[in-house]
């Protein structure tokens, strides 16, 4: 690949400061032509392929986006917004895994990422939801009538920990001990 020059640079970080302006404006389609020219002028400006990407997302044109957002990371491996953002387009495929490494990645650079934060605790909710966790209750054969009604292992009075230890040990067929 050719060398890109200062002026090259230069000229292409106007052209990704005029399709910003453009992009406020709702004027979406021209704010690409001018993210593409830039990207087509300077394409190792990592911020201008990040900007191209996230319009391309925004649009729908998830493969561009993703394309864009790799070589922006290529070029600038510490871009922790483009890591984000490949893992929410990995979300939408349906791939959580490679998802979920993306988004690590983007913690690794920045601790502090919310976007990364909030999708790893939605990844996170999604499969382990509290309360979607069925209830047991159990065994009325077990139990004296004189603690039959405070063992229920769906009672209001213990903790998701207690109700969870109370039905593995109903499952397996073990005696719990939920007071504590």
């Amino acid at each position: 690949m050719e060398k890109v020059s200062d002026a090259q640079v230069r000229q292409a970080t106007v052209f990704n400061d005029q399709a910003i302006q453009l992009w406020q404006k709702e004027k979406k389609n021209e704010a690409i032509e001018l993210w593409e020219l830039a990207v087509e002028k300077a394409p190792k400006v990592a911020e201008t392929l990040h900007n191209l990407g996230s319009a391309y997302l925004y649009l729908g044109r998830i493969e561009d986006a993703l394309r864009c957002f790799q070589e922006a990371t290529e070029n600038d491996p510490e871009l922790v917004e483009a890591y984000a953002k490949i893992g929410n387009i990995y979300q939408q495929k349906g791939d959580i895994s490679t998802a979920n490494e993306y988004w690590n990645q983007a913690l690794q650079i920045d601790p502090s990422c919310q976007e990364a934060i909030t999708n790893l605790e939605q990844f996170n909710t999604n499969r382990y939801d509290p309360e979607n966790i069925p209830e047991y209750e159990t065994p009325d054969n077990n139990l004296s009538s004189s603690n039959k009604d405070s063992s229920l292992i769906t009672s209001s009075n213990l903790t998701l920990g207690q109700k969870l230890v109370g039905g593995i040990s109903t499952l397996l067929g073990r005696e719990k001990n939920t007071k504590r």
